[in-house]
């Protein structure tokens, strides 16, 4: 059961004690998580991946810089590019990170990349050659990351290359459009949350 609390309610207990506001909104963040995990299964097995996998909302945004392990790799001739992160996906906790109050500007684009990553790190047969071609442990990512700057990684290129027509497919699922429905609300539920806040506290 998602959350459903009021406005009215929200600012009552963001007003009673900070400590109480800020576990509201991880109860926030961890209801929606949840039902979109519940969401992203069901659209894995329409995939045939494994449905392994689990939705984490987090609050903020990350930049590119600041989820490489070590120095980013540079390459003359080559800038780096300080991009934000739409979404992420963890080939070892096998879960597919997306930030709110300021969502991914295409989600279903966000969600078939991130998806390709997981079938990547996940599905090394043939039932999946479908939806990805290139297979890779966790480990290897992490090599590859240390040695070939983000646009040059074989993991990134097939992604790239592939998620608007994954995308396409996952349009056809009734669980997408529900996926869609619900991350758009949960992203207007942290705004709500983030407005009574600053109202009470501050920025």
């Amino acid at each position: 059961m998602v959350s459903s609390m009021s406005s009215e309610n929200i600012i009552n207990k963001i007003a009673s004690n900070p400590l109480d506001g800020v576990l509201e909104l991880l109860k926030i963040l961890n209801e929606y998580s949840a039902k979109l995990t519940e969401l992203a299964k069901a659209i894995c097995r329409n995939l045939n991946l494994t449905e392994d996998l689990r939705i984490t909302l987090f609050f903020g945004r990350l930049y590119e810089h600041e989820v490489e392990k070590g120095p980013l790799v540079e390459v003359k001739g080559v800038g780096i590019i300080r991009r934000d992160i739409e979404g992420l996906y963890d080939p070892k906790r096998k879960a597919i990170m997306l930030p709110v109050p300021d969502p991914p500007r295409d989600i279903c684009t966000t969600l078939a990349h991130e998806l390709m990553h997981h079938c990547q790190y996940t599905c090394h047969t043939n039932v999946c050659r479908s939806i990805c071609e290139y297979w890779l442990s966790p480990e290897e990512g992490d090599e590859i990351r240390r040695q070939i700057p983000y646009d040059f990684r074989p993991h990134e290129i097939e992604a790239y290359s592939k998620d608007k027509n994954l995308c396409s497919k996952l349009k056809e699922f009734k669980e997408y459009s529900e996926f869609e429905n619900t991350m758009i609300n949960a992203v207007n539920k942290v705004k709500q949350w983030l407005t009574a806040f600053i109202l009470l506290h501050g920025p």
